[in-house]
């Protein structure tokens, strides 16, 4: 018989080998290994008539055989004698002929530290503390080990845990062990008890999992020997008696320190009321204070009520009479979705009603053949793209009613990266803390969630390198980073590993593995299945939105009956229809035990936790919980646009070049005098000025036509958490303000050089420079438009060469607007080129005056030079039937009618930007 004699610094132990075994740090593994260098399941051995094999899960550390480091999922042969290490743990292979060892003994029980325990075949070995209850009343913490397989708890003093509450009854719950752990159940008591806000009959526990009764007692159930749940000590106050007050925030002074970095400094004050109960009040939080779903006001207060759903920031408030706990979620977030549904159409449903649960500390694979629906599922599952139809909750909590409150909780990390490639990486994190991290958060406070992000990342020798020069897995690992500065407890990663190569995606996908083992849930969409044994569970979604399997990867193949993830691709594709599948699915014991057995916990009307409605449909404008100073983020983000536009140098350069280039054409293409009343051609001279409009729109639009566009993926997810639109668009356009001060000054001082203005009025010179700004930001505003409505660069680059030609048409500076009637008449109005076409004209010192009789005195080069009245009425006549509508303008009505267009472009670039929210 063969067997594993698992030896840690604590245990020494022996366990028969029949068939498989899997090792790792999660309760349903069958060695259960406390080390946190051990992935929650981290590996197995298999036993089989024609020998045994190890395999390594994809875990996150990796595992030694024999000292030399195993491949991940590849079975390799082992045998007696062979011995595998993973974190501090060995397991040696043994057989009946092995020397002596620690006996085998019947019934599985856990471990105490230094104790040998034993185990029965199939059983499970527990090699880690005892588990405990940590009891929570009336601010003072009781720690309990349990080591029966029945506690009770209750108020009478006959029970194995004794709680003198009145919220409590005699005998209020009961715990049993199941497997490595406890499931609490419901006696029959008066008040019942909450997991995640939600009340339960029963409840299976997980590590860190909080227990709450009547708001007043906490139960916080661990496995394991760190302190890291989400009730953790430090996080309770006792409740402000009338006319008192305690204040709530990331400040260690506070009366309640709420340790999360999205919490601000003075977050929020609870006050007793004079006839009892408290009312909350938001301190001008930059994440905001949130009752049932309701973004409070600042310096309003708001009387609370039991059955409220409290929020200051990410962290959950369970405020009553006995006191405030702040529960923090970032690491222990549990998702359940509830007959999830997407109806884009009355014959077009998305999603089939899925409905599943990812458990704490999950690493979940989302795949499935193209249009099955993987990117609509994340969507409803992050709260970004909601279903039309069921809820998705968080700790029992809805998200769709709450998605403001958990907005810092989520990760996203779309296809694309979501950093600028000009910054380093140091930099590029350091500009996404700004925004996203707290107003009143410290340069010190922000350095170090920096710092953190880098090293968890491991990319410490790659901070000073543009995030461009990356790799391809280096820059989504920095993508991550960005998501990692805020301690969201909840990741979704579409594709995160296309376009790896095997290598680079096996070290991402043990970057993730290792963040889920650190606490967080991970959720990433893929094609690649090679490394699907790395995750806790895989979900197939066959065409439509069909739920085909939800379960671990290893049972996956023996549930479709192949030998590799492609093959259940294929068979998806080419045996039954998608509702077959989903049918057949329902019926195993896969969906009993996987997903209806962690739903049966889950009260059907947590769906609208606390009685917050939870309608499905899009959520609010993303970033509108959020009340981060507007000239903070213009600051930020216009400091930041300044070193992307001095890292790029050769964008840089092309920008203060490109304005000098178009002007060289007046170098070459006008005599000096094209402005001369007696030397100078009317006609020349007016295309000569039509031209010195047109150019300075022309270097704005081409300046920046493409600075949306190019990084919608970028604004997107800044968005989503932190970004207001004016500060965004304002630091665009106060630096292409600050551009067109230099573009026009070249403009203006070659065409000096070119052309003689010696003829133009007094001040003639400035208003043709200010024309020229003003003609630059029309351009640049233009250009944004485009950028706003397209969704790739070559659609910009292409229709900004429509928008110039139709301010060619319309600006009167090829065809008379007359000529085109009502609608040139109208066009030419709104056309930017026209009104700059109409100033400079002014400004140069051309018009009609004089332009009559025998027009000896008309301001039009060259007509008065002419020998005779009958050739200067000709030549004027040619001039006036192409360029009337032109004279006569008043500089300032130009400048106005410019700036008001700059204006309507601004307000509807803003429009289309706050349009894409529920997109």
């Amino acid at each position: 018989m063969l067997a594993l004699r698992v030896r840690t610094a604590e245990a020494d132990h022996v366990i028969p080998l029949n068939g498989q075994v899997t090792v790792g740090r999660s309760p349903e593994c069958d060695i259960v290994l406390s080390d946190d260098n051990v992935s929650r399941r981290h590996a197995g051995f298999t036993s089989r008539p024609t020998g045994t094999t190890f395999m390594d899960l994809g875990s996150a550390n990796g595992s030694l055989l024999n000292g030399v480091q195993v491949e991940p999922r590849s079975p390799v042969e082992v045998h007696p004698g062979d011995v595998v290490s993973l974190g501090g743990c060995t397991i040696e292979l043994l057989s009946s002929d092995s020397p002596a060892t620690p006996g085998v003994a019947a019934a599985p029980r856990p471990l105490v530290p230094g104790q040998v325990g034993p185990s029965a075949p199939g059983g499970t070995l527990v090699v880690q503390a005892r588990p405990r209850l940590e009891v929570t009343f009336a601010g003072h913490t009781t720690v309990f080990e349990l080591a029966s397989d029945e506690v009770t708890a209750g108020r009478a003093d006959g029970n194995d845990i004794v709680i003198p509450a009145d919220v409590v009854s005699r005998q209020h719950l009961v715990l049993r062990r199941t497997g490595a752990t406890y499931t609490a159940f419901d006696t029959g008591s008066a008040n019942g008890f909450s997991v995640g806000g939600t009340r339960v009959a029963s409840h299976a526990l997980r590590d860190g999992d909080v227990i709450d009764i009547a708001g007043e007692v906490v139960l916080r159930f661990a496995l394991s020997a760190a302190e890291h749940g989400p009730a953790a000590a430090g996080m309770r106050a006792s409740a402000p008696a009338p006319g008192q007050s305690i204040t709530l925030g990331r400040d260690p002074a506070c009366d309640l320190p709420l340790a999360h970095p999205a919490v601000s400094l003075l977050h929020a004050r609870i006050s007793g009321l004079p006839g009892g109960g408290v009312a909350i009040e938001d301190l001008g939080s930059t994440n905001g204070t949130f009752v049932n779903g309701e973004q409070l006001e600042r310096g309003k207060p708001r009387p609370l009520s039991a059955t409220d759903v409290v929020f200051a920031g990410p962290v959950r408030l369970y405020v009553s009479s006995s006191g405030v706990r702040g529960e923090d979620p970032s690491r222990g977030i549990r998702l359940t979705a509830l007959r999830l549904r997407k109806q884009v159409s009355p014959a077009a449903n998305l999603l089939q009603d899925i409905s599943l649960v990812v458990e704490p500390q999950e690493f979940v694979a989302v795949v499935g053949v193209s249009g099955s629906g993987k990117s609509t599922l994340v969507g409803a599952l992050s709260g970004l793209r909601p279903a039309t139809g069921g809820d998705v909750l968080l700790n029992g909590v809805s998200l769709y009613a709450h998605f403001q409150a958990f907005r810092t909780l989520l990760g996203y990390v779309p296809q694309d990266d979501i950093l600028h490639p000009e910054l380093p990486v140091g930099r590029a994190l350091a500009y996404a803390a700004e925004l996203r991290l707290p107003d009143d958060s410290t340069p010190a406070e922000r350095a170090s969630r920096v710092d953190s992000a880098i090293t968890t990342l491991g990319l410490e020798e790659r901070r000073d390198v543009p995030v461009g020069r990356l790799s391809g897995g280096q820059r989504k690992r920095v993508s991550i980073g960005a998501e990692l500065l805020t301690q969201p407890g909840l990741f979704f990663l579409d594709e995160a590993t296309s376009g790896l190569d095997p290598g680079t995606e096996s070290q991402l996908m043990r970057l993730l593995r290792r963040l889920a083992d650190d606490g967080n849930t991970i959720l990433l969409i893929t094609h690649a299945t090679k490394n699907v044994m790395m995750c806790d569970r895989v979900l197939f979604l066959a065409r439509g939105g069909h739920l085909a399997y939800f379960g671990p990867p290893d049972r996956a193949l023996t549930y479709f009956g192949v030998d590799d993830f492609d093959g259940i691709y294929e068979l998806l594709e080419s045996h039954e229809s998608p509702a077959d599948w989903s049918a057949r699915f329902r019926d195993s014991a896969e969906y009993r035990e996987f997903v209806a057995r962690p739903l049966a916990g889950v009260a059907p009307a947590a769906s609208t936790a606390a009685g917050v409605a939870g309608p499905p449909g899009e959520p609010a404008p993303p970033a509108a919980g959020r009340t981060s100073g507007a000239f903070r983020q213009f600051k930020v983000l216009s400091q930041r646009y300044l070193d992307i536009i001095r890292r790029d140098r050769v964008n840089l350069g092309l920008m203060f070049a490109l304005a000098p280039a178009l002007a060289m054409i007046d170098l070459v293409a006008w005599e000096r005098s094209v402005l001369d009343p007696t030397r100078g051609i009317g006609s020349r001279a007016m295309t000569m000025l039509f031209l010195s409009a047109l150019i300075p729109f022309l270097v704005g639009a081409l300046s920046f036509v493409r600075e949306i566009v190019k990084e919608s993926a970028i604004y997107a997810r800044e968005r989503a958490v932190a970004l207001l639109i004016w500060p965004y668009l304002g630091s665009k356009i106060a630096i292409a303000t600050a551009l067109a001060l230099y573009h026009g000054a070249a403009l203006l001082a070659i065409k000096l050089i070119a052309v003689d203005f010696s003829g133009a009025e007094a001040g003639g010179l400035v208003m043709i420079y200010v024309t020229l700004v003003l003609a630059v930001i029309s351009g640049v505003m233009w250009g944004l438009l485009i950028s706003t409505l397209t969704r790739r660069e070559e659609q910009a680059m292409m229709l900004v060469i429509g928008v110039v030609v139709l301010q060619m048409v319309f600006s009167g500076g090829l065809v008379s607007l007359d000529d085109l009637g009502v609608a040139g008449v109208v066009l030419g109005g709104v056309t930017s080129s026209a009104w700059a076409f109409k100033a400079i004209t002014t400004a140069a010192g051309l018009s009609l005056d004089g332009c009559s009789g025998d027009y000896a005195t008309c301001d039009i080069p060259g007509i008065p030079a002419l020998q005779t009245p009958a050739e200067r009425s000709l030549a004027f006549k040619g001039v006036d039937d192409q360029f009337s509508s032109v004279f006569g303008a008043d500089v300032f009505v130009c400048w106005g009618a410019m700036l008001a267009i700059i204006a309507a472009l601004g307000i509807l670039i803003y429009v289309l930007q706050r349009r894409k929210d529920t997109l």
